[in-house]
């Protein structure tokens, strides 16, 4: 009986930190401090900038961990936050942006695209013409592939190790389950996460 009630205990704190990893996933995605720095402070940055910032964090305020919308707005508000990246970055961003969705109207987490780029905006290199960010994504039916990579960051030692990678994988978890597969490669020139992806 003590090592049932001890295993049930264990499995809830378990359930319990992945649920709590998985929403900071979402609130790093929904307000990204980073971000929100690099406008305050870049010589780039204008008023333009700024409000496009204040409309678009107005947009997500409103979604909580668990709402679900269309692929169509989770793929506007994807292109909004690349180019507001790319208006204040000290450096010129790079970027190559590829969707191929059959249903715009299928519903998945919002913003559960986010970590990846995220991450690769954040951590990752993409002043390089040759080697810019690119987002691919294909959308069939319920099956999705997601990639997303950059030019290797040589002053990481490894950029699959930080908060948007493990929180994201959580939240996929949460949502998921079993259903999603998140492979990581990264070699002298390229970093690179692909995300196999099932939605019901």
């Amino acid at each position: 009986m003590f090592w049932k009630k001890s295993k049930i205990t264990i499995e809830g704190l378990e359930q319990s930190l992945i649920k709590s990893e998985a929403e900071l996933s979402f609130l790093h995605a929904k307000s990204d401090t980073y971000l929100s720095k690099l406008i305050l402070n870049s010589t780039k940055s204008n008023i333009s900038a700024v409000e496009e910032q204040g409309k678009f964090l107005q947009k997500l305020s409103g979604f909580n961990f668990e709402d679900r919308w269309p692929f169509g707005s989770e793929i506007s508000s994807l292109n909004v936050y690349i180019k507001l990246y790319s208006k204040v970055m000290p450096d010129n961003i790079y970027h190559k942006i590829e969707f191929d969705v059959d249903n715009h109207e299928r519903e998945i987490p919002v913003l559960i695209l986010f970590p990846m780029v995220q991450n690769g905006l954040v951590n990752g290199y993409n002043t390089m013409e040759n080697y810019p960010l690119k987002v691919k994504l294909k959308a069939k039916d319920n099956h999705i592939v997601y990639e997303v990579s950059n030019r290797v960051n040589h002053h990481l030692t490894n950029q699959a190790d930080n908060k948007f990678i493990s929180e994201f994988e959580n939240r996929l978890q949460y949502h998921f389950g079993e259903d999603f597969n998140l492979i990581i490669n990264s070699n002298s020139n390229l970093f690179k996460v692909t995300l196999l992806l099932k939605v019901k």
